[in-house]
């Protein structure tokens, strides 16, 4: 018997391509509604963000028409989603203080990257100054403003983490990103 290799499909009356696959039964529970990130080549550009919510399947559009191009980007989410999905059959995982800061400098690393050749207006840093303030006023603001942040950056890592190690790189993330807008 001849199995298919995984390739870009697309949708009926639809010439863009899209990204499914089958989420594996022994973790179905597990990833069922969780939202994943994607980071898609995108030759000559920055990277393409795309976000995805597991159920028994994921499907979401590579944003091209381009075979070629399809392929490159279902090949990369490939990968991530494999990874996400050895994570999560890892289980959650505590981090030492000195693993929560360096995913906190990764935030750093990340956020500073994406504005490096085009950094803004000021008016633009002052915003974000104060939306980060803001966040971290509260444990409640931090979770809903840097928390899917820290969980894209755990799993690109192949990690998934426990709530305790979470709210700390949560924490540490926040101080970074507060610290590039101060």
């Amino acid at each position: 018997m001849v199995l298919a290799m995984a390739r870009p499909t697309s949708r009926p009356g639809s010439t863009v391509q899209q990204f499914r696959k089958r989420v594996p039964a022994d973790i179905q529970r597990l990833a069922k509604r969780q939202s994943v990130v994607f980071k898609l080549p995108d030759p000559g550009k920055d990277d393409l963000l795309v976000s995805a919510t597991l159920g028994s399947e994921v499907t979401f559009s590579l944003r091209t028409r381009e075979p070629a191009l399809a392929k490159l980007r279902h090949a990369a989410a490939s990968v991530q989603l494999e990874q996400h999905f050895q994570a999560l059959r890892n289980g959650p995982r505590w981090l030492s203080h000195k693993e929560r800061v360096a995913l906190g400098g990764l935030a750093y690393d990340e956020f500073v990257k994406s504005f490096e050749d085009f950094p803004g207006e000021p008016e633009i840093w002052e915003l974000a100054r104060e939306a980060h303030e803001s966040a971290l006023s509260s444990s409640e603001r931090s979770e809903a403003w840097f928390g899917p942040y820290v969980d894209q950056l755990a799993l690109a890592k192949g990690l998934v983490l426990d709530p305790e190690s979470r709210r700390g790189a949560i924490q540490e993330a926040g101080r970074a990103l507060s610290d590039i807008t101060a």
